[in-house]
């Protein structure tokens, strides 16, 4: 969609991840930079987030 959003552990709850809207720029060998919505060192999930997603959108249509 037109809104990028990222996953993070919440610390102390295994199991339980909040969502957070980003921003994020251009790929670039692959990557891309995150202008705004982390700090630096914040861990983000980077496997299974497909699963989060559907259960995110399943909780709040507003997520697309």
């Amino acid at each position: 969609g037109e809104r990028q959003f990222v996953f993070l552990p919440i610390k102390d709850a295994e199991g339980r991840f909040s969502l957070r809207q980003v921003r994020i720029g251009p790929a670039v060998n692959g990557f891309h930079a995150v202008f705004e919505g982390l700090k630096s060192a914040e861990e983000v999930v980077t496997d299974g987030s497909f699963i989060l997603k559907s259960e995110a959108i399943r909780q709040n249509p507003d997520v697309r």
